[in-house]
């Protein structure tokens, strides 16, 4: 019986007749109801809803609907209606093997909702729902058609865990750690998404596992001003580092409604070193910021900061001399643990896309070429000249990235 009523609103489904559809699946629930529970009374305006079928067809039918449905909200921006046939598939997973299209589907609208609202636990969503679909797909390799689509699901999980705070509240999320290897390091490298990992290691207290992919991706995003405030992250015991390199952090170019709570970090970090005048600085500089931006401050955090400013009073330029002196200590650290290795020019830097791109060998046959723009030694390097080089490996499928170049020395070995 459930097998041809199946059959029927599936047809109904594919003609876009969404109303039969949805009608005769309350009947079918309704009617299922009454077998499950036969001497309860019937709920039926909520009972699609509400009610566990205990059975494989209406429950995949009331998915597929329900997703329709989601679509639909979504693209109307009506994310409260969503959410509500979401909060209903939540409780109720579909099982990955019953039909592996519906249930990577399912996730998809997840992350969607998830963006247009922030309170849906999108988290412990995938975590009921089972991440089968994901992980048969990211490592299915690079042509899979739905590739980007679990990339962005990845990506929007990663920064919902940091986001929670996952630690603090006790979410459940061993399933996260595995999926993100599989597609952080996928090829070709995603610099971002790479960010978002370590960025998401930090959250779990991993800051050692944390600090070789920031060495990894410094040469692709050292001059945004997010790269350095993250990394600041690494070094929680080490406020004058912190201190370094959220200045650095603040001298990079940058969209500035995003850098007030860069501010407020190293506000705090300022104080507790005992730099009042340069911390009521950045604090004046923050409220401004997110007034300006119409950026949400509690009474208590305002009354806080005012309090400090009160105390010292902020003049136009106090934290410059301590900015100088706090970003010189910090400038080395990317290469703090780092082995330099011998290697050799094969031509002099040559003019390439982005700048100044130099080749150069080792003497186990490896190649590479890398921009030498922002390392002076190199730029006057010929073929033949040894240096050395600071390069930062994550895994033997990842290409090395180099981090920095110095003391080159003429030597009679032929590239």
């Amino acid at each position: 019986m459930y097998e041809e009523a199946y059959a029927q609103i599936k047809s109904l489904i594919a003609e876009k007749q969404y109303l039969p559809a949805a009608n005769r699946l309350q009947e079918l629930y309704v009617q299922r109801y009454r077998e499950l529970s036969p001497h309860e009374r019937i709920r039926p305006a909520n009972l699609v809803f509400e009610l566990d079928p205990q059975n494989t067809h209406l429950l995949r039918l009331k998915v597929e609907l329900f997703l329709i449905r989601t679509e639909d909200a979504l693209a109307k921006e009506e994310y409260r209606r969503a959410y509500r046939y979401f909060d209903s598939l939540a409780s109720l997973p579909l099982p990955y093997e019953q039909d592996p299209e519906l249930h990577l589907q399912a996730l998809i609208y997840a992350e969607k909702l998830y963006r247009g609202i922030e309170s849906v636990r999108l988290l412990e969503f995938i975590g009921q729902w089972g991440q089968e679909s994901l992980f048969c797909i990211a490592t299915s390799g690079e042509s899979h058609p739905l590739l980007a689509k679990v990339q962005t699901i990845v990506w929007t999980s990663l920064h919902a865990a940091v986001k929670r705070r996952v630690m603090l509240d006790g979410i459940e999320i061993d399933w996260l750690l595995p999926l993100a290897r599989e597609v952080v390091f996928s090829i070709p490298i995603d610099y971002n998404m790479l960010r978002a990992y370590a960025r998401f290691l930090i959250s779990l207290e991993q800051q050692d596992e944390a600090f070789p992919i920031y060495q990894y991706v410094y040469p692709e995003l050292k001059g945004t001003p997010h790269f350095w405030a993250d990394l600041a992250y690494c070094f929680p015991d080490e406020p004058t580092i912190q201190i370094g390199l959220l200045f650095t952090a603040l001298s990079k170019h940058g969209d500035e409604k995003y850098l007030g709570r860069t501010k407020k970090r190293l506000a705090d970090l300022l104080y507790q070193e005992g730099y009042g005048e340069a911390a009521a600085e950045q604090i004046e500089s923050m409220l401004a910021n997110r007034q300006k931006y119409q950026y949400h401050i509690s009474p208590h955090t305002r009354k806080k900061y005012e309090r400090l400013m009160a105390d010292f009073p902020a003049s136009q330029g106090s934290s410059l001399p301590v900015a100088d002196a706090f970003m010189h200590e910090a400038q080395d650290v990317i290469r703090r643990g780092m082995t330099p290795e011998t290697w050799v020019a094969c031509c002099a830097p040559y003019n390439h896309t982005h700048g100044m791109q130099l080749k150069v060998e080792n003497n186990k046959g490896e190649r590479l070429a890398f921009y030498c723009d922002g390392m002076p030694d190199l730029m006057e390097a010929i073929s033949g000249m040894a240096f050395s080089l600071y390069i930062a490996r994550l895994r033997k499928d990842t290409p090395p990235m180099v981090v920095y170049g110095e003391h080159p020395q003429r030597v009679d070995i032929p590239c």
